[in-house]
């Protein structure tokens, strides 16, 4: 396995290059900085509508992440760079990317599997109030993943894609009641 010299992408034999340009560091930065400043943004001003700790903190975590993410899927189109690779941490395997017709998918089947998953946690986040237990759902991707890695095992792209899903609310979770414990903490820093 090599790398493509284009694109950057783990590929067997040859790579379909949809970004050929690579994103620089101070690019990788601004992500990070809009990664952590959006969603604290977006709960912050939810905290202020209901001035209350008691709000449906994981409906709008949920909500914060899936507009990022569909923030980096059009800076991928429109600057063709791989910014939701960058969010993801996907390696691109090509053989692991859904393909339509001769586009392939910028990021693998289980990252698109995780995406599907976090714009479907805002629904959940909404109408759901268990989401306590969505953690467990994470659990297939994990034991898929390290089974994959630690043995001969290859997980197939329906089973990528659905361990992703399953996965996606849990992550909108954990990313969720991370602002919201950043939100307490300047509410408790305040009092002080």
């Amino acid at each position: 396995m090599h790398y493509c010299d284009s694109c950057g992408r783990k590929v067997e034999t040859s790579c379909s290059c949809l970004y050929k340009k690579k994103i620089s560091k101070f690019e990788t930065y601004l992500v990070f900085i809009y990664l952590m400043a959006a969603p604290a943004a977006l709960i912050t001003y939810q905290y202020n509508q209901y001035q209350s700790l008691n709000f449906p903190f994981m409906a709008f975590g949920a909500m914060a992440l899936a507009l990022l993410l569909i923030v980096l899927s059009l800076l991928n189109a429109i600057f063709r760079k791989s910014y939701l690779a960058l969010f993801f941490g996907c390696h691109q395997m090509t053989s692991r990317s859904f393909k339509l017709r001769d586009y392939v998918f910028p990021i693998c089947a289980r990252c698109t599997g995780i995406y599907m998953g976090i714009l479907l946690s805002v629904i959940l986040g909404y109408y759901n109030k268990l989401y306590y237990f969505y953690p467990i759902f994470m659990i297939p991707l994990i034991v898929d993943g390290i089974i994959q890695k630690k043995t001969n095992y290859r997980s197939n792209q329906f089973k990528r894609f659905l361990t992703g899903i399953l996965f996606g609310p849990g992550f909108s979770l954990i990313f969720s009641f991370y602002h919201y414990l950043i939100l307490y903490l300047a509410l408790w820093l305040r009092t002080l």
